[in-house]
């Protein structure tokens, strides 16, 4: 990860998908992106003859 800004002002917990301002924060938001995976892998391949996806709702 490469950045450039001006110093936080707390301490960053960094995953793989996200940066967050605490470690519980930074869990939530992986749970949260984990979650949305598992139901992006059920719905299975939604694309469409045209090649377009509909949204995931």
């Amino acid at each position: 990860m490469l950045g450039s800004a001006v110093p936080h002002p707390h301490d960053l917990h960094t995953g793989y998908y996200s940066v967050h301002t605490s470690a519980e924060a930074l869990a939530r938001g992986e749970s949260r992106i984990a979650e949305l995976g598992r139901a992006l892998a059920e719905a299975g391949d939604r694309r469409t003859a045209s090649g377009s996806t509909p949204v995931f709702r």
